[in-house]
């Protein structure tokens, strides 16, 4: 990527920014950049103090002076209850905030120029489906003739080019400096993910969207936010974004219970609600302004009647999942809400790729069906194999494990999803970080011995390349070998190091020694 630069901003125009806050010393007229990493400050910019959930940025400000930073940026109450923390940058010029990641969000807008008011950006959050539903949007808007964008877990993705970006939603002075980029490529749509981090750590909060779309909360994250902080950083999304727009257009899941509080803050007329329904359900009870029934299913697609006021379109969206229609109601809305004519959403979900790592199907011409998917969480787990029940004649044989360093508290939940919902269940490790792997699959098998009359025949194999291979060696023709946890992720991470390790080359690699290889 050729990274776009920073423009230069006057100190005048900072103070302007920053009413409320102290400036102390007389810094230099013109600054040249701002950064949140010491590492990346340039001689006469900017260094903004961020505390992160691992290392304090109040701890870098003298190696940030030694890089040339003109301005150090710090949290006023933080400095006040540790003043040792400025040292000796005691006399640089210095602004006092009362919030440092807000403040990198502000001043990375300025800086970049702000680039959200040069393009449409649409975002979508959710604990689950967002990869997904920003992609449907993107196949829609380009049906239609959009120069579209996507932003999240896959890295960035313009015109068949990939850019890795780190994190789902990338901080917010890289979140601005890849808008740029992509205002400067002539984009008119930017479709993103938003994850609870990014509403919770401002990383978004200076950025100018289009729309903001809201698919549902479940279980996740807990290692870093309680459930009320989750739900706090994902209702944050939609008051951030009509404080920058207030004619920003809201779209919530009407059947997630917390729809309602994300279109709070959006303007009444500017409110979109969405559902899907399986075929036999009664959706009198829920207003919405569009739906998807799912009206057929088979093992490579779903049959979906999308229904507005206006209009009616039947859809076959080749993925399978209940879940998935909810995707496709989303970016229907999405679509719909900005102005793209019904035909075109039909062409665009008609369309829609194999999305790495989501429901991936590993296809070497053997007679059962194996996919890989990111599904790291009971309820997606969960919801994932219910998917894959409805269309499997055989068995349904699952492989998982969970994160360490992570929540512990769904690591009994997952092992009670694998034994309710697969035929044969593998536990094994995911990214282990610092904690031994026998220790994460102890807890998952206290949930093993919750269910009462369990259904799955439960092994054990730490070692995720075995255990993957146990599995695909169990199968027979018909049955569906579902392996959870990583999808589209190319290593494992380990106390002392971090592997290359991908479990769709893993379970090819295998096929490909049975002598499955597609000719």
């Amino acid at each position: 990527m050729d990274e776009p630069r920073q423009r230069k901003v006057t100190a005048g125009r900072i103070t302007e920014i920053f009413p409320d806050a102290v400036m102390r010393g007389d810094t230099s007229p013109i600054l040249t950049s701002v950064a949140d990493d010491s590492r990346k400050v340039t001689s006469g910019g900017i260094f903004v103090a961020v505390v992160g959930y691992e290392t304090d940025g109040h701890l870098f400000l003298a190696q940030a002076e030694d890089a040339g930073a003109e301005l150090l940026v710090v949290d006023k109450t933080h400095i006040e209850k540790n003043p040792g923390l400025l040292g000796p940058v005691q006399d640089r010029p210095m602004l006092l905030v009362e919030n440092t990641r807000l403040a990198a969000s502000v001043l990375a807008a300025e800086f970049y120029g702000h680039p959200s008011f040069e393009t449409k950006v649409h975002g979508v959050t959710g604990t689950k489906g967002k990869t997904t539903t920003v992609h449907f949007i993107a196949d829609i808007f380009r049906a239609d003739g959009h120069s579209t964008a996507t932003m999240g877990t896959l890295g960035i993705e313009l015109g068949g080019e990939t850019w890795k970006s780190g994190l789902t939603t990338p901080g917010p002075i890289d979140f601005q400096k890849f808008l740029r980029f992509l205002v400067d490529k002539g984009v008119d749509d930017v479709v993103c993910e938003v994850s609870a981090h990014a509403g919770a750590l401002s990383r978004t909060a200076s950025v100018r969207f289009e729309t903001v779309t809201y698919m549902n909360l479940s279980r996740d994250h807990g290692d870093h936010f309680s459930t009320d902080e989750y739900l706090e950083a994902k209702l944050s999304i939609s008051r951030d974004a009509e404080k920058i727009n207030p004619d920003v257009i809201g779209l919530a899941n009407i059947r997630d219970i917390y729809a309602e509080d994300f279109l709070e803050p959006i303007s009444t007329g500017k409110r979109f609600r969405f559902a899907a329904f399986e075929t036999d359900e009664d959706l009198k009870s829920l207003d919405c302004d569009l739906y998807a029934r799912i009206t057929g299913k088979s093992p490579e697609s779903l049959e979906l009647c999308i229904h507005t006021d206006s209009w009616e379109k039947d859809v076959t969206l080749p993925l399978v999942g209940r879940f998935n229609a909810e995707n496709a109601a989303a970016a229907a809305s999405v679509a719909t809400v900005s102005g793209i004519r019904p035909g075109k959403i039909v062409e665009g979900l008609s369309g829609t790729k194999q999305i790495p790592g989501r429901l991936e199907r590993i296809d070497m011409g053997q007679p059962f069906l194996v996919v890989v998917d990111y599904a790291h969480a009971p309820q997606p787990a969960h919801e994932v194999l219910t998917a894959l029940r409805e269309t499997t004649r055989g068995r349904l044989i699952g492989v998982m494990g969970a994160g360490g360093s992570r929540d512990r508290g769904k690591r009994p939940m997952i092992g009670e999803v694998l034994t309710r919902d697969c035929d044969i269940a593998v536990i094994t490790s995911d990214n282990p970080r610092r904690e031994e792997p026998f220790d994460i699959i102890n807890d998952i098998l206290v949930g093993t011995q919750r269910v009462k009359e369990p259904r799955a025949e439960i092994l054990v194999e730490a070692d995720r390349r075995k255990a993957i291979e146990m599995a695909l060696e169990r199968a027979l023709s018909g049955d569906t070998v579902a392996i959870l946890g990583k999808g589209h992720e190319t290593y494992q991470i380990f106390k002392d190091e971090t592997i290359h390790f991908d479990d769709r080359e893993v379970a090819r690699e295998w096929l490909a020694r049975k002598r499955y290889e597609k000719e």
